[in-house]
């Protein structure tokens, strides 16, 4: 099997809690550029972990390539840059949309002076430039 053409390949991964609790097990899931993949089933199936998992946020055993790399063998920021996950609880400052876009922008290091263009472009694209001044307490 080449794992390049597959955006993800997980095989005999697994996840535990602790004390050694298996809450993920994963015998072989692949995803193909293109492909789109629903995750469901009841609270506590695992649906989250297997995301956090997939966003190497979650420590697991097992085998996984994203994007044609083993996950062990690569940087995992540039790998995570690749990749999205919208977390469940709000993340958000007290800020509003505008300045909330902007934070990221420069926790990525985004030179000042460009930053207020790409936060306007990032909206626009989005469709979501209505919303830059609302506040979100």
């Amino acid at each position: 099997m080449n794992t390049n053409e597959y955006v993800l390949n997980m095989r005999q991964v697994s996840v535990a809690s602790k004390p050694r609790k298996n809450i993920l097990s994963i015998n072989n899931f692949t995803v193909r550029p293109g492909e789109l993949v629903a995750v469901i089933g009841p609270n506590g199936a695992g649906k989250s972990t297997l995301l956090r998992t997939i966003n190497l946020l979650q420590p697991y055993r097992g085998e996984m390539q994203l994007f044609g790399e083993d996950v062990r063998n690569t940087n995992k920021t540039l790998l995570r840059r690749r990749s999205a996950l919208v977390f469940q609880e709000t993340l958000l400052l007290d800020d509003t949309v505008f300045n909330n876009v902007a934070k990221v922008l420069k926790f990525r290091g985004t030179p000042t002076h460009k930053i207020k263009q790409r936060v306007h472009t990032a909206l626009t694209t989005f469709g979501c430039e209505h919303l830059a001044k609302k506040f979100r307490p």
